[in-house]
């Protein structure tokens, strides 16, 4: 377990922290938007959705070990990269996310993941050591 903080904007003090029992070692952690939720992912290939107060909304089964989630602008939906691996899942208010789709990318260092909500395409980055890669995936709903 573990947890995260909310930070009160004006007096930029902790206010909450939030326990979360079940995700093992927490990353990632990123905002929806369209659902008004906290995101938090763990080592052990769960991720919670939490409203922003910090009260628990539901967990869905992901890859393990993702080390980065993203959003596109409208927040609808959350891309999720790990060890080759891209997750696409749909966010939803009142209730977990839902998982969408897989992408295998056969490249184990991604870690950096964005979508474009108007495309679908979503965009990767990684290393390797012949040097620094960009990469377009098609994912359709």
């Amino acid at each position: 377990g573990g947890g995260f903080a909310v930070i009160d904007p004006q007096s930029l003090k902790v206010t909450k922290v939030v326990k979360t029992p079940q995700l093992e070692n927490n990353h990632p952690l990123v905002f929806s938007v369209s659902a008004n939720q906290v995101i938090s992912g763990g080592v052990n290939g769960v991720l919670s959705a939490y409203t922003p107060d910090g009260t628990h909304v539901g967990d869905v089964k992901v890859q393990p070990h993702i080390d980065q989630c993203n959003t596109g602008s409208k927040g609808e939906l959350i891309v999720c990269a790990g060890r080759g691996v891209v997750m696409v899942l749909q966010a939803r208010s009142g209730a977990a996310p839902r998982l969408l789709g897989r992408l295998e990318t056969g490249h184990r260092g991604i870690h950096t993941v964005g979508i474009d909500e108007r495309t679908n395409d979503i965009w990767v980055v990684y290393a390797d050591p012949r040097g620094d890669w960009v990469q377009r995936l098609k994912w359709m709903p």
